[in-house]
């Protein structure tokens, strides 16, 4: 009977989950006592500790008014390290990045850029594995460029702008194909992308699975965010897959035309003002820095088609 006591004691004593953590607590004070008490380490990503993020475009939506970027990083810093800043773009990284430098923007939290085909987190950009293996899949790059080599009105971009997942093409809206008639061209090939026109000018083609709101979805589940929690700001054609989500979506006044079609959506909200204060204009319109006000399904106008806002 004494062993059998000394057994259980023993177990509770060494082997529990509170004396686990007692032991593994005193062995790293003990070990940041001695090698770290002067030392300050910067965090590697803020992710894990906000719990809601404004993504926005760089062109003409984050950037494009001093002012107005001034002020919302002003109100980003201001909201007690709980709201992270996110960038989604059809720009390369190192093209996002240059631009972010140029405009003294401190670096995001993360980065989606070529249209959804890659994400980076923190100051390190650190690039995101997970998601290059989810949409490589049926992604035939070499097939798909075969293929539209023939479309009359396609010009490939330079080579900057291309990527392992993105193949972008300049496009003559009068000499080239609709969108949907290049879309049935590829599927008669029995190759899969997911085409994107923006701005009446350009044209990206991507893996099935890319795009920036798929990039998004999967950025809320891997941080545990639900969409709710994301508010999306854009301004083109390319920015039409982020705020089709059940994300909150702002398009800033200074929006492209084709743009003009997701009005009457209650998650989408067309500002009146432009840039930076188009953004700011949908983050108090939904509350997005206190309790976050939701808009309901059915029966919602926006505050900017009331005010008579054409397309």
């Amino acid at each position: 009977r004494q062993w059998a006591r000394n057994g259980v004691n023993g177990a509770h004593r060494h082997y529990s989950w509170h004396s686990h953590v007692q032991k593994y607590m005193r062995a790293l004070h003990k070990a940041w006592g001695k090698r770290h008490r002067h030392r300050r380490l910067r965090a590697k990503s803020r992710l894990p500790t906000v719990d809601r993020i404004v993504v926005c475009e760089l062109d003409n939506t984050l950037l494009g008014d001093p002012d107005a970027l001034h002020r919302l990083l002003a109100s980003l810093k201001a909201a007690d390290g709980h709201v992270g800043l996110g960038v989604a773009t059809g720009r390369s990284l190192d093209s996002a990045l240059k631009l972010l430098r140029d405009w003294k923007v401190p670096t995001p939290d993360l980065l989606v850029t070529s249209v959804g085909a890659e994400i980076h987190y923190g100051h390190r950009m650190v690039r995101d594995q997970a998601w290059a293996g989810h949409i490589a899949y049926r992604w035939d790059r070499n097939a798909l460029h075969e293929a539209l080599r023939v479309m009359p009105g396609l010009k490939l971009q330079p080579k900057a702008e291309q990527h392992a997942f993105k193949i972008s093409y300049f496009m003559d809206e009068k000499k080239a194909p609709r969108v949907r008639d290049i879309i049935r061209h590829l599927r008669l090939k029995d190759l899969h992308a997911t085409v994107i026109q923006s701005r009446g000018m350009f044209l990206d083609v991507l893996p099935s699975r890319a795009s920036k709101g798929l990039a998004l979805r999967h950025l809320g589940m891997r941080w545990g965010l639900t969409p709710e929690r994301f508010l999306v700001a854009g301004y083109s054609g390319n920015d039409e897959a982020v705020l089709r989500g059940n994300t909150l979506g702002v398009v800033v006044g200074n929006y492209s035309s084709e743009l003009g079609r997701l009005r009457g959506r209650p998650r989408i909200y067309f500002a009146q003002a432009e840039y930076a204060w188009g953004i700011m204009e949908g983050v108090d319109y939904y509350d997005f820095f206190g309790a976050i006000r939701i808009p309901e399904e059915e029966g919602l106008e926006h505050d900017g088609d009331v005010a008579g806002i054409s397309a």
